[in-house]
């Protein structure tokens, strides 16, 4: 999985160095990689982060990609938007990097996303979601279906289970209502009815209100 995942990075990379103007050594392709290694959700980003660093040391150690050593350069977003911003920025403006595999929530990699489509660089989206990462095309590539698509089949799925009534219980994030409004309009579409909607912040002390 994480050596398919830094291939498409490569893939993506080898693909913009041999554009006119690029600025890259002549022995390497360096590919960004921006984890939560501090922040919300670490060991998760951490292992995910290790996975990629061995699959490049797996590639280098067979040869590379024609004869070019991979170089990962990694940044910490700390789960906050605007340091995965500028980790991303760093990336591609600093350290010329043409492709950035990023973990993280959709609210860190939607900004992220933009300013790639802006430089006319790559971004490999490991963990997100939202649906509006779909508006970044040529630049914004999801490894892992978008919730408008999870969310349609998930309405129809408990319509075609023969539920004609529902509530939606989520977490009050980009997630949660991104899926509950994408499962809830295929739902309705196909005959059913919301009776309520719930979305709850996570880690609150009491949950009885």
């Amino acid at each position: 999985m994480k050596r398919n995942l830094l291939n498409a990075a490569v893939v993506a990379a080898a693909a913009i160095v041999t554009q006119p103007g690029a600025l890259l050594a002549a022995d390497t392709i360096p590919v960004g990689v921006i984890a939560n290694l501090t922040g919300q959700d670490v060991n998760t980003s951490l292992q995910m982060a290790r996975g990629v660093e061995l699959a490049a040391d797996e590639i280098n150690a067979a040869g590379g990609i024609d004869g070019k050593m991979i170089e990962l350069i990694v940044e910490d977003s700390e789960y906050k938007a605007q340091e995965a911003l500028t980790a991303a920025t760093k990336l591609y403006q600093v350290n010329q990097v043409p492709a950035v595999i990023m973990f993280g929530g959709s609210s860190l990699m939607i900004p992220v996303g933009e300013l790639a489509q802006q430089e006319g660089k790559v971004l490999i989206n490991t963990s997100s979601s939202s649906a509006k990462l779909g508006d970044y095309p040529g630049a914004l590539f999801s490894i892992l279906p978008l919730d408008d698509i999870v969310g349609k089949e998930l309405g129809q799925y408990v319509y075609d289970k023969g539920a004609r009534s529902i509530a939606t219980i989520v977490p009050n994030n980009t997630f949660g209502t991104g899926i509950a409004e994408a499962a809830g309009a295929a739902f309705e579409a196909a005959g059913g009815k919301i009776v309520r909607k719930v979305a709850y912040t996570e880690g609150q002390p009491d949950y009885r209100a």
